[in-house]
């Protein structure tokens, strides 16, 4: 399978690793994601401190999630949540539910640095799309820092003011913004 994101041309620019699946039915959780796994350069991007910024992906293979990566930019002790939500149309809206998290935190204070973490239990489909969101969970500097590549990345974003992922999204989020393409993947596979 392919990596596919929904609603725009996001590989613009980007050199993408890995986007290959293995036999049917077998993910491998070092070829296998959803997300994008291009590590980004340019450097003035945060993902906003209790913001919620989602992105539309399709995975490259059905199987279950396994490890969450964000690319970190900068030397601060910063922490964002990974999460996967359901995706009913082509902006968030409040049908769409959580589905998976990470376990904990992701933590990071190392430059150029994919900060990982453990995904709950969920199984994903290659034909299905969902929103792929983040929430900087620490104010060290406005949220996580990041480095991105430019292109067409249909962001949405919101003020959630909570630390704690929503049970659904809302039909108020701000976007689409096609200016960056997110550093960041969901492993799936083992």
């Amino acid at each position: 399978g392919t990596l596919a994101q929904t609603g725009g041309n996001i590989f613009s620019g980007v050199s993408m690793k890995g986007a290959t699946c293995g036999a049917a039915g077998s993910c491998s959780a070092s070829t296998d994601y959803v997300g994008n796994k291009g590590e980004g350069t340019v450097t003035s991007y945060v993902f906003g401190y209790q913001y919620q910024t989602c992105w539309a992906y399709t995975p490259t293979c059905s199987g279950n999630v396994n490890t969450a990566y964000v690319y970190h930019r900068g030397t601060a002790a910063d922490k964002i949540r990974v999460a996967l939500y359901s995706k009913s149309t082509t902006a968030p809206a409040a049908a769409d539910a959580l589905l998976v998290q990470t376990n904990a935190e992701l933590t990071s204070s190392t430059d150029k640095e994919w900060a990982s973490g453990a995904m709950g239990s969920y199984a994903v489909n290659s034909s299905t799309s969902y929103w792929m969101c983040v929430d900087a969970t620490v104010n060290t500097g406005g949220g996580w820092p990041t480095y991105y590549a430019n292109g067409d990345s249909n962001r949405y974003d919101k003020n959630i003011s909570s630390t704690t992922l929503p049970a659904n999204l809302a039909a108020d989020y701000t976007g689409p913004t096609d200016d960056r393409i997110p550093s960041v993947y969901i492993s799936i596979g083992d």
